[in-house]
């Protein structure tokens, strides 16, 4: 049933982009209102520009962490009928979205990288570090494919870096305690930094990748914002 979503990621280059021409709006919508809600102790629910991120910094602080991040359960739901019009194969219900920080719900969240600002971009890794680091528990017979979605960037520097094809391969990678409590990965293969390459991917796609893909953020010079969430699919039968 899943042989077509499996080739997406288990083709050469461990991802493929696929046109999300009717989501961009709507998704965008629903992030601008999460934002809004988010920022309602700064005396004001009104988002109408996300360079909201870049003018005041405590809104930025106030979605540093992933839990301010996560959609609530309703807009998860709602985004995820967004995407199905374009991701047809999150139509089936035997789909489904990873619960990773247990809240009893299927978790989507965004990502926002301020211009200039190096800590704000992610570090080369591959997602199933991070399961085998301890985060999340996987439903057996299931494996795990991730869809990266880009809702604002500069499309002539794409933002979302990989190693083409090195889901094939083996990295050296150690962790480290984050600030949260919980293990993270550390990249420690530096001399493979130099076969990071951006996807070819701009506003109105999206990357759907092989959860053994080292990927990485790119320093950006304008602010980028994206929505990420991980699949659980049945194995082939």
């Amino acid at each position: 049933m899943y042989e077509k979503l499996f080739g997406l990621v288990d083709n050469d280059f461990g991802y493929t982009v696929i046109e999300m021409p009717t989501a961009i709006a709507p998704v965008r919508e629903v992030l601008r209102r999460h934002v809004s809600k988010g920022i309602e102790l700064f005396g004001t629910t009104d988002c109408v520009s996300f360079d909201c991120f870049v003018d005041d910094p405590r809104i930025f602080e106030r979605f540093r962490s992933k839990e301010n991040r996560i959609f609530s359960a309703q807009d998860s739901s709602e985004l995820r009928s967004y995407f199905a019009k374009d991701l047809a194969f999150l139509a089936s219900p035997e789909i489904l979205i990873s619960d990773e920080e247990s809240l009893g719900y299927e978790n989507i969240y965004f990502r926002c990288v301020r211009p200039n600002q190096g800590s704000d971009v992610g570090e080369p890794h591959a997602d199933k570090w991070f399961w085998d680091l301890g985060l999340g528990s996987m439903p057996p017979g299931h494996r795990r494919v991730k869809v990266w979605l880009p809702i604002q960037m500069d499309d002539a520097a794409p933002s979302f870096l990989v190693i083409p094809g090195s889901h094939r391969n083996q990295y050296a990678y150690g962790s480290r305690l984050g600030a949260d409590g919980k293990q993270r990965p550390v990249f420690l293969d530096d001399a493979s930094r130099r076969l990071l390459k951006p996807a070819p991917v701009r506003i109105g796609q999206a990357v759907v990748f092989h959860d053994e893909l080292i990927h990485a953020g790119r320093f950006t010079n304008s602010l980028r914002l994206s929505i990420e969430f991980t699949i659980i699919v049945p194995e082939r039968r």
